[in-house]
């Protein structure tokens, strides 16, 4: 039954009576029943317990008492550790549930199985290092209202592999990170026709049959996927029609002719890309021809392969005009002579990797020149080489004698980041009238991060000047 209504209960309404009348009692009422709609709604609409037994004990959140009169109410419930029965409860309008580090065989009596039982409503579930009874996937495979699914650190067992794969049938979204199958319990020929979105991440992840099922199967329009291995993808996949997703996240090491088929969506030439990002891939020139498709539609990249050939960052520069996040390593700043201006002129977040293999300081001007033609940039980041990278030029030098003056035009910019952390030596050496030209001209500057200057005197009266402007300064 619901929770009882306080001014419907006669000992209640005795006891405000004797205290008010007429008038002042009619707009308690009204008062207390505007309160009961409005704020005990509100205030349990999402519930976090939290319960570690041990040497230390950890107990957050409210009571069991509390939670079983108010469980109507709850939407949005997360349970942490050994919660003991208090997850057994029915909530019958739960849309979001939330369970970590739950073991069934550490109850008595209860188990996650018996709360999913009683979430009809159920949308989305995301289980965490939590050990499932026998028979929960198929309990959970009649949750027709099910559609974002995700697991951490799971293991099914092969008698629960037909309610698992089953409980997927109705998903839009499925996240995984190290999701194991038992020996003999790995599906095959599994469609998902609803499956939108799907990640699988995870240590020592190998390609198995049932991965490329759910890619080649469903109707994806986002996919993320760590893999130690995925060379020969386009001949796996040869029969089947490869998605045409929208975004595509991959780290792996995938052959240069791998990644091509996937960019050209299996040979269909669809460019609807929008967000691309890479890592570990020997992205070369095949796979660059097929990111050619995709320049009209792509809104955020990150390349970030080591030893890559400048060009694919450098198209990407050049050719993508509705560009707003870019994310790259490597860039030969000598190419950038090459080329033309850039196109992305859209660009709010920008992390690039200069390298100089030429001594000519008339390469910075020009760079700067680029750079200065992102009026709408919001956050730069300039990374410099690491230190197994040789070239004649260590660093990028960021300062008013190389053209930093040219970027008066980022009147957006807010962060501004030198990464040096794999090479501490390749400080920009920023001076002081440097500094202050930043504060004169980047009036919406909030922060600076990353060492400034190798003299740790130095350094620290350019993070005073900065700090007098209330600008922050993290090193």
């Amino acid at each position: 039954m619901p929770p009882t209504n306080p001014l419907e209960v006669q000992e209640i309404g005795d006891l405000v009576a004797t205290y008010l009348e007429g008038k002042d009692l009619a707009s308690c009422v009204c008062v207390s029943k505007s309160w009961q709609n409005t704020f005990l709604p509100h205030r349990w609409r999402f519930v976090r317990l939290e319960l570690m037994k041990g040497e230390f004990p950890v107990h957050f959140g409210p009571n069991r008492v509390d939670i079983y009169h108010h469980r109507y109410l709850v939407q949005d419930l997360s349970l942490i550790g050994e919660t003991d029965g208090v997850h057994a409860y029915q909530y019958p309008n739960l849309r979001r549930l939330e369970i970590y580090m739950l073991h069934y065989k550490r109850l008595e009596k209860y188990d996650s199985m018996d709360l999913t039982e009683g979430t009809p409503l159920l949308v989305e579930l995301e289980l965490t290092a939590v050990e499932t009874a026998p028979g929960f996937w198929e309990t959970l495979s009649k949750h027709r209202h099910l559609r974002n699914l995700k697991l951490r650190g799971i293991t099914v067992e092969a008698d629960d592999t037909p309610g698992f794969w089953e409980t997927g049938m109705n998903l839009v979204s499925l996240r995984t990170s190290e999701l194991y199958f038992n020996e003999g319990s790995r599906p095959r020929n599994m469609i998902f026709d609803r499956l939108r979105e799907l990640s699988m991440t995870g240590f020592d992840l190998e390609l198995d049959a049932w991965q490329l099922d759910l890619v080649l199967q469903s109707p994806l329009d986002s996919l993320e996927w760590e893999i130690t291995d995925l060379i020969g993808i386009s001949i796996l996949a040869r029969n089947g029609e490869w998605p045409p997703i929208k975004r595509l996240h991959l780290d792996c090491d995938a052959e240069d002719t791998d990644w091509a088929f996937m960019l050209n969506g299996g040979g269909n030439g669809l460019g609807n890309i929008v967000d691309l990002r890479t890592h570990g891939c020997r992205f070369d020139m095949e796979a660059s021809r097929a990111l050619s498709i995709h320049f009209s539609t792509l809104v955020k990249v990150e390349l970030m392969n080591y030893g890559m050939n400048g060009y694919p960052p450098l198209d990407v520069l050049c050719f993508c005009p509705r560009l707003e996040v870019l994310k790259v390593l490597d860039v030969l700043a000598d190419d950038i002579a090459e080329r033309g201006p850039w196109a992305c002129q859209q660009l709010r977040e920008l992390t690039i990797y200069f390298r100089f293999y030429s001594l000519d300081q008339d390469l910075e001007q020009l760079v700067f020149e680029r750079l200065s033609t992102l009026s709408q940039l919001e956050q730069l980041t300039i990374g410099y080489p690491f230190p197994e990278r040789t070239c004649l030029r260590e660093r990028f030098e960021f300062q008013l004698d190389y053209g930093l003056g040219q970027l008066a035009t980022l009147q957006q910019l807010t962060h501004l980041c030198f990464n040096t952390e794999r090479n501490q030596v390749c400080c920009p050496e920023i001076g002081m009238n440097d500094v202050r030209w930043m504060v004169d001209n980047w009036k919406k500057l909030k922060s600076v991060k990353g060492r400034l200057n190798s003299d740790k005197e130095v350094g620290g009266q350019l993070v005073s000047v900065f700090e007098s402007h209330g600008i922050a300064v993290t090193q």
